[in-house]
């Protein structure tokens, strides 16, 4: 569910849920997870707050407020709890973050890194008598709420995205438990210590430091409130005590949080939203772009159950909501919801760059800008044209079945024919394919330190439908010799992230295209015949997927953005892109030494949209690899085909190379040369020439995220 923004109006508001958190990992994970941004903060005395509010069906919501202790400790969550009760008089309270096992992982029905334990009961386990025999533990436990307990031990099996990758790189589900969590003032982290503590009570599952505090101060306020605690698992509470699991964990508790909540656990303390109040962020529609046909087009001048409809219409305010009461409950993956949408959005409508890696989000965000846009009849009404295509991705028999009755009863309230609508989405995709994203994308850049110039930091993104996905590497700087492991983590990463994004997408794994921005001088190097795995078979990386060279330099680098860019961009756009434009005028040769010296720079200013050279660019030649590519980028040709070692008759290897570039479309060069190289690894000969060319691949399109004044957004 989405979470709209306050308002002055909702400041009189009650709220229902005060989720309180320890530490920043956490509070980030419950804010992303109920959508809730820096503008949400509203300050109350000496304390920060996010405020929300968590959509629900038919109109009903809950009002959220989000806490972040000052400090670790039981001390520090009971003053914030009792804050939050003094200040906001939520009708229940969570304590939602990450804990420590409290067992070494080596039974089957241990709790696992990654797993969520519903707390029954908060057992204190520091109070005691210290006597001359030694300690006598004095514990003392509070239970949680049992209409709270109740309910979230009833919801249905929790199958909603985490967003967050486990460390371990398996896509295990988190198991969601039940037991007792231990409580106390310090940070365990000896095993000794945590099997002590374990041992005090059979049932406890986790270790942590705020429960008791967050408990007591409930039970201990003038009208008790409902509360619960759930804590995911970060770590053994062993001497490998480490943070690598928190980002993971915190984001399982806050999701975990948000699908219960859904389920509506207690009722809304506030009256359902009315689905005309122009204030509310998720329904409203937009009538600042209407025309007066549209604007008289009203809902509400409609006889009931026999209203005529005007064709610009929008879709009604009660029957998105509706929409987004169905499809709000659904595991529909991110690269489904894009693909759904620009197949069923006029071709004018702007790209999607908003809520990247938040598909619920994404959905609702879709579901309201398709139903601003006007139905076209006869045409497919952009709405039902989106839930049409999305029902073909909904496992769910029943589910399917309520989605596509909702799209007919629209149908019927704008007048058209929803089996014509249907007819007309099968008639569109199967003709043009709509709906395809395209070619997923791993971006590698490859940045030379200032301090030491033989290390670089690197850095790499996902591109897949608009959306970029930052990946994660080990904290450089690094040295370029460990530059083949992490392409391969990278690699393997992309493609875990594809598959998070749609499920469906494991056709598109080998169609991964890596691009990797180098630095000028390292362009030349053999990155294509880098070994990485095919499960146990080591194979050159350049015959597993598309791999082209790209200039750091040329995208990176200031001197670049001027007279240089404005030759890339003009070469780029003017490319010859059907069989049978590419004609001799549109390439550079370089068949001999002389070649690279004399008036390089003007021919291809002259001719060069595609660089071709026969003889081996070598750091230990004159003129070197950067001179001669260095003047290659100045003239801003964005195509090069070079080898890297000495290709025998320069004759053969030419007729080759042209047969090679002319047998198809131009942009299908990175296609071809990675067949070459396929092909080239079943041939023993040492001499294959395609074992031993790089291709420079330089779309001014298609850059990382962080390179400052983009030439255009990503195709």
């Amino acid at each position: 569910m989405k979470i709209t923004p306050p308002t002055e109006k909702r400041a009189q508001d009650s709220i229902d849920f005060a989720i309180v958190t320890a530490i920043d990992v956490e509070r980030r994970a419950v804010c992303r997870a109920f959508k809730l941004k820096d503008s949400d903060r509203v300050r109350k005395d000496s304390r920060v707050y996010w405020r929300g509010r968590l959509a629900l069906s038919d109109g009903e919501f809950y009002e959220i407020v989000v806490a972040q202790l000052s400090d670790m400790a039981n001390v520090d969550a009971a003053l914030l709890t009792a804050d939050l009760i003094h200040h906001w008089g939520p009708g229940a309270l969570l304590l939602v973050g990450v804990a420590g096992a409290a067992s070494d992982g080596s039974k089957a029905d241990d709790e696992a890194l990654g797993d969520l334990i519903i707390g029954s009961d908060v057992y204190y386990y520091e109070r005691g008598k210290v006597a001359t025999g030694g300690k006598k533990p004095e514990p003392y436990m509070y239970k949680a709420d049992a209409t709270l307990w109740n309910n979230v031990t009833a919801v249905p099996e929790w199958k909603g995205r985490i967003g967050v990758a486990r460390p371990d790189g398996k896509t295990a589900r988190p198991s969601i438990l039940r037991g007792v969590i231990a409580s106390g003032e310090k940070v365990i982290a000896e095993a000794a210590a945590r099997d002590e503590l374990a041992g005090g009570h059979r049932k406890i599952r986790a270790i942590e430091m705020e429960g008791y505090g967050f408990s007591a101060a409930v039970w201990q306020s003038f009208d008790r409130r409902r509360h619960l605690v759930l804590k995911a698992i970060c770590d053994r509470a062993d001497r490998d005590k480490s943070e690598d699991w928190q980002p993971y964990a915190a984001a399982v508790a806050a999701n975990f949080a948000k699908y219960f909540l859904e389920d509506r656990p207690l009722e809304p303390r506030n009256q359902p939203q009315n689905n005309n109040e122009t204030d509310s962020a998720v329904d409203a529609p937009d009538t600042s772009q209407q025309t007066p046909d549209q604007a008289d087009a009203s809902p509400a001048s409609s006889q009931a159950g026999t209203a005529t409809v005007h064709p610009n219409q929008p879709i009604s305010s009660k029957a998105v909501t509706d929409v987004k009461s169905i499809l709000g409950k659904l595991d529909l993956a991110e690269a489904v919801i894009r693909r759904s949408y620009y197949a069923s959005s006029p071709a004018a409508s702007p790209p999607l760059e908003e809520f990247r890696g938040e598909p619920l989000g994404l959905l609702f965000f879709c579901v309201e800008r398709l139903a601003k846009m006007a139905c076209r009849v006869p045409d497919v009404a952009p709405l039902l044209g989106f839930l049409e295509r999305l029902s073909a991705h909904i496992a769910d028999e029943t589910e399917r079945t309520r989605l596509r009755d909702l799209s007919a009863g629209i149908a019927r309230e704008l007048g058209v024919d929803i089996s014509l609508i249907r007819r007309r989405v099968k008639e569109q995709d199967k003709a043009s394919k709509a709906g395809s994203l395209g070619e997923p994308y791993l971006l590698v850049k490859v940045e030379r330190s200032l301090w030491n110039s033989e290390e670089f930091e690197i850095k790499g993104w996902l591109l897949y439908a608009d959306a970029y996905y930052g990946l994660t590497l080990e904290e450089g700087p690094h040295n370029f010799k460990e530059f083949p492991d992490l392409l391969k983590d990278l690699i393997e990463e992309s493609q875990e992230r594809l598959l998070s994004l749609d499920g469906e997408a494991h056709d598109l794994l080998a169609k991964l295209v890596i691009e990797v921005f180098l630095p000028t001088d390292l362009l030349a190097c053999d990155i294509d015949r880098w070994s990485m795995p095919a499960g146990r078979t080591m194979r050159p990386v350049g015959t597993l997927y598309r791999v082209v060279v790209r200039s750091y330099d040329r995208t990176y680098h200031k001197a670049y953005r001027l007279l240089p860019r404005a030759y890339w961009l003009e070469k780029w756009q003017t490319r010859p892109r059907s069989l049978g434009e590419l004609t001799d005028t549109h390439m550079c040769w370089a068949c001999c030494a002389n070649d690279l010296r004399a008036n390089l720079f003007d021919k291809l200013r002259d001719s060069g949209v595609l660089f071709l050279a026969l003889l081996p660019l070598l750091p230990s030649q004159t003129p070197d690899v950067s001179e001669v590519l260095g003047t290659v980028l100045d003239a801003g040709t964005p195509i090069a085909l070079w080898p890297r070692r000495h290709l025998g008759d320069t004759t053969v290897a030419q007729k080759k190379v042209r047969d090679l570039v002319y047998e198809r479309e131009l942009d299908k060069l990175p296609d071809a040369v990675y067949a070459k190289r396929k092909g080239a690894i079943l041939n023993t000969r040492e001499d294959t020439i395609w074992n031993h060319l790089t291709l420079l691949w330089d779309d001014p399109d298609r850059t990382p995220p962080d390179v400052r004044n983009k030439l255009r957004a990503p195709r």
